[in-house]
This record gives C-alpha cells, sequence and structure tokens, in this order.
C-alpha cells in the first residue's frame, strides 16, 4: 500500500534548503567588478578608420548645443535606413551611403560638423 501525504516535506527539511538558496543567491551581493586594464581590444582594428574622428578636439568648446539642433541631428540620423557594416564608418561616409548601422550614426552624431 502507498500512502500519499499533502505535505511530503516537513518544514525541518524545507528549513535548510531555503537558507541554502538565500545564501546561494545573496554571494551576487559581495562580488566585485572585473574591469581590467587591456592593451588592446578585438574592436580597435575596426576603429582604426574613425579614431581621427574621436580624437579630434570639439570646436564647440564648453559652449552649449541647444536642444533643437540636437533634435535636427537625430532626425537627420534616423532618416537613415538601418544596414549593418562589419567596418565602422566616418561621419562623410554615414552622410553619403544609402544604409549605415548603429556604430556609423553614434559617431556621425558624435561628429556633427560633418552632418552639418
Amino acid at each position: 500500500m502507498v500512502l500519499i501525504s499533502i505535505h511530503p516535506f516537513t518544514a525541518r527539511k524545507l528549513w535548510p534548503l531555503i537558507l541554502g538558496l538565500v545564501c546561494l543567491f545573496s554571494f551576487a551581493c559581495f562580488a566585485e567588478s572585473a574591469y581590467l586594464s587591456v592593451n588592446s581590444t578585438p574592436y580597435d582594428r575596426q576603429m582604426t578608420r574613425i579614431s581621427p574622428v574621436l580624437l579630434t578636439k570639439s570646436d564647440a568648446g564648453n559652449q552649449g548645443v541647444s536642444l533643437a539642433l540636437v533634435n535636427h541631428w537625430i532626425e537627420d540620423l534616423r532618416a537613415i535606413p538601418y544596414g549593418f557594416s562589419t567596418e565602422w564608418k566616418t561621419p562623410e561616409e554615414v552622410e553619403f551611403a544609402p544604409v549605415a548601422d548603429c556604430k556609423g550614426k553614434a559617431v556621425a552624431l558624435y561628429q556633427p560638423s560633418a552632418r552639418s
């Protein structure tokens, strides 16, 4: 004869399980980030084409840029259809290409003088 109980586990047996799960999930609170300084990344080769754009000094200086101008730049970039490319495009290439991906649009937004 097989007996089936409504309470297959007693509370005394569940407490170690609950305590173990709480301890397991609380370990993430004590984790530290593992940011390491490295000499190169896999993306360095892709970014060699746009590094001159990223290293140029902004001609705006500390002057503020109006929100209307930023919205105009974003509207222009949103009008460009999405198309993936394996290499980062320069702002000029984004401006004249029929398609661009998020990386190219971000670089073009970073260098708004090329979009004007």
